[in-house]
């Protein structure tokens, strides 16, 4: 046997091996960068200060950054008090899927004129709540609760806005939920603490007057029962 030329061979054919490897490599890291998007400079400072503080964010976080501005509007009751309001046909908890029924037919349901957004991060046993809505965003501080008792809905508590409009000055980008979010983690929140719900809204102080100004805030809830609005203009938090 010539072993030169078989020793010849065997190198050629490991070198193809190692060139065949090294391109398999290459294709598949190729295929994971392109795969996953780039990180922001956003994504990894969050990412830095909820590792850091071992932070989970258990929810999505909204990609929306629209402009917006404050708004104005009237409360009713005017002493910032809920109203009850018993229906007269009590209706069956189970026929309706309020998280699913558009402002239309959860109206003619209950009977009563609503413009409201169901959230289920502030609903709890026997108590479902819907904040109302402007343009979209829900008032954090104005809804309707449906109270529910032997698996049927016996009546509303209600606090609604009237006369809404916008301040009449212009509307900013607001800082988007990873700005807001990494806000919040760095100074406000304690390690270990669970996220679960990240919305966009609208937030004022507490009612006790009939004309309310509330601007555009993140709410972030966590699992410790924190609540927590950030202000999507300013970021300061309350």
């Amino acid at each position: 046997m010539d072993w030169s030329r078989a020793k010849t061979i065997l190198i050629i054919v490991f070198a193809l091996l190692n060139i065949l490897l090294a391109y398999q490599l290459w294709s598949e890291r190729l295929w994971f960068s392109s795969a996953q998007p780039e990180l922001t400079d956003e994504d990894r400072a969050l990412d830095q200060i909820l590792t850091l503080k071992e932070i989970r964010l258990l929810t999505d976080l909204p990609e929306e950054t629209p402009e917006l501005g404050e708004l104005t509007l009237n409360v009713h009751p005017k002493n910032g008090v809920p109203e009850t309001i018993a229906l007269d046909e009590p209706l069956p908890f189970d026929d309706l899927d309020i998280g699913k029924m558009t402002t239309e037919e959860l109206s003619e349901a209950l009977q009563q004129e609503l413009s409201y957004v169901y959230s289920a991060a502030d609903s709890r046993e026997g108590v479902h709540v819907l904040f109302q809505q402007y343009e979209g965003y829900p008032l954090f501080d104005v809804k309707v609760e449906l109270i529910v008792d032997g698996g049927m809905v016996t009546s509303l508590r209600r606090l609604r806005a009237l006369e809404l409009a916008d301040t009449g000055n212009k509307g900013q980008q607001v800082l988007s939920a990873r700005q807001a979010l990494t806000i919040l983690a760095d100074k406000y929140l304690e390690p270990g603490e669970h996220i679960y719900d990240v919305r966009l809204g609208y937030h004022g102080q507490a009612f006790n007057s009939e004309t309310r100004v509330l601007a555009p805030y993140w709410r972030i809830l966590t699992a410790g029962g924190g609540r927590y609005y950030v202000h999507a203009i300013t970021g300061a938090v309350e």
